[in-house]
Formats: structure tokens, sequence, C-alpha cells
């Protein structure tokens, strides 16, 4: 990632290697003794031959783990970018987010949640309101597959991606940040042939775009995307995919999602589980039932509290 930047921007080259490199000097860095001439002295007891063996591990395999996950509340067809740009900003995709927010808590993870839109096809009718679910403190890929399940079940969705970082796995979440609005942001994105993409209002005409890129194999395109505006991206390697990987209807997706979830509740039993029956309401009627999952009763309150919270509507908020 930073030899491109580096290629575009020389005087970023030279900044960076004078901030995180310095001069090797003996006083700096003394050497072992002259047995072990040319290796740095060992350091608290540790030998170079510690760290021989090519499948040793340097990360804590107990350390806690972040992760991300995208899905969306829509119930329906695509829709044209410009309604699905309204519906993300409304009141009931704000109860939306604060529902899929409070899964993640349940499951035992911190969990923010930021309204997006869902753009799929390019320059087409293509779009849905959508989230970036940003996720920290997890202990492993399954609970963050878990909190994503209980999220697609609870919003009805075919799909949903939850994603883990590792940086020896084989898949990217990209993220670009461009000081221009949605709409001039994605015409680029077509151009470089970008599909798939989750568009984040950060507000003040701001975008994020998030890609979820399984193999990494849309690098080239993303370096295009950020050459063009003349900004940074991100590179976040992991494990992810489209869960399930294939389904039918809504219903089978559903299965699916309980499936996992049973089957993650009885590997894992000491851990903080769901409450089901709170994060879903399948006795309410769907007709009385909001899209996003919120009963009627909750649309006003949910929407005053977090209007008055945000004060002017809540792009770039995170819940």
């Amino acid at each position: 990632m930073y030899s491109d930047v580096f290629d575009c921007y020389p005087s970023v080259k030279r900044t960076f290697m004078k901030a995180y490199y310095k001069k090797w000097t003996e006083e700096l860095h003394p050497r072992g003794q002259p047995e072990n001439a040319g290796q740095f002295a060992e350091s608290a007891g540790a030998s170079p031959s510690d760290y021989a063996d090519a499948g040793a591990k340097w990360d804590d395999p107990d350390a806690p783990v972040s992760g991300a996950g995208l899905l969306s509340p829509n119930e329906g067809p695509p829709m044209e970018f410009a309604k699905a740009k309204a519906l993300s900003r409304g009141g009931d995709m704000a109860g939306w987010a604060i529902q899929m927010a409070d899964i993640g808590r349940q499951a035992g993870i911190e969990t923010k949640v930021r309204p997006a839109i869902g753009d799929w096809a390019p320059g087409g009718e293509g779009a849905e309101q959508a989230a970036e679910v940003v996720l920290s403190q997890a202990r492993d890929y399954d609970q963050i597959k878990y909190a994503l399940a209980h999220m697609g079940w609870q919003s009805n969705q075919f799909a949903v991606i939850p994603f883990v970082e590792d940086h020896s796995g084989p898949d990217t979440m990209w993220e670009i940040e461009i000081n221009k609005p949605q709409e001039q942001v994605r015409p680029i994105l077509d151009k470089y042939g970008i599909g798939s993409r989750t568009l984040v209002d950060m507000g003040r005409g701001r975008t994020k775009v998030v890609l979820f890129d399984p193999g990494t194999q849309i690098e080239e395109s993303v370096q295009n995307v950020a050459r063009e505006f003349g900004v940074y991206y991100g590179q976040r390697t992991g494990h992810g995919e489209v869960f399930p990987a294939e389904s039918g209807s809504r219903e089978e997706s559903v299965a699916a999602y309980r499936h996992y979830i049973e089957q993650y509740e009885a590997r894992h039993s000491g851990r903080p589980t769901v409450n089901a029956q709170e994060s879903r309401s399948d006795s309410t009627r769907e007709s009385d039932r909001l899209s996003f999952g919120a009963a009627p009763g909750q649309r006003a309150a949910i929407a005053h509290d977090f209007k008055r919270a945000l004060g002017e509507g809540f792009q770039g908020a995170e819940l």
C-alpha cells in the first residue's frame, strides 16, 4: 500500500522514512558477543532460535480481534439511488441501526453502526439503504459471524457479510475516504469497474467507500480511484464471506442464520448470547412492523431521541 502512495507523492515518502526509520548505530543498537557477530544482542533472555520455527506465531492467540460487517435493512427490491439516500437518513433507519448496535453488544462485541447506502448496480436502479458495522474487542471470527447472523435474522436479509481482521487472511476490506459527496464519487467508481460498494455519508460533503473484496482481486481499481481523487486508501486484510453463500429465498436465509446461531451457542456455552425475544418480535404482524424491525410504537420515540442526540440529521453518525 505504501509503495503506491510513495510513487505518487515522493515528499510523503521522505517524511515517512525520516519519521519511522532511524540511522543504525552501534550505540543505539549494540551487537552481541563476537560469537554471534552480525546479530542484535539478545533481549530479556530471548534467543533468535526461539523464533526460528517457521510456524511460530508472534500474535497473542487470546488477544481480542477487530472486524466489520455489511448488511441492509431493505426487504424490497433495489431502488433508485436518490430514494435509497433519502431512506438512509430517516427515523426508521435510525431505529434499525440502534437495534443492530444493541445486537452486537449483547453478543459481547463493541459495536458501532454507520448508516450507509448499498450501491450494487453502477449507474442504475440498484441501491438500497445499508450499514457499515464496526466491531472491536471480539474473541474470534465465530463471535463476529454470530452477531451478523442475528442481525441478518432480525432484518430478514438474503445475506450478510461478516469480516475479521487477520494479517495473513486472503480477503480485504478496502476503505477510501473522499472529500466529495456520494453523487460525485459514484461515476468514478463506475469508471474503474467497482460495482458492489457501500457508501457512508461522513457529513460535510465527505464520502467513505467500503468494499469487501474476496480473494483481494480489485487492488488496482482501488488504487486508481484513490489516485483520481488524490487521497489515501486503507486495506484491512482478513477473512470474510457472504453468508449464507447460497439461498433461494429469505426464508432459507433465516433458516441458515438460526442454524448457525444454534451451533454457535452450543459450542460456546459460556459466552454472551443475544436475546432473540428482545431482538425480534416474530409475533408482531408483518403489516404492523416497520421494514427495519422496530415496532410501530417505537418509531416516534426512537426518531425523537436520535435526532435530539445528533442535532441535524445523522450524516456521519455512528450508533
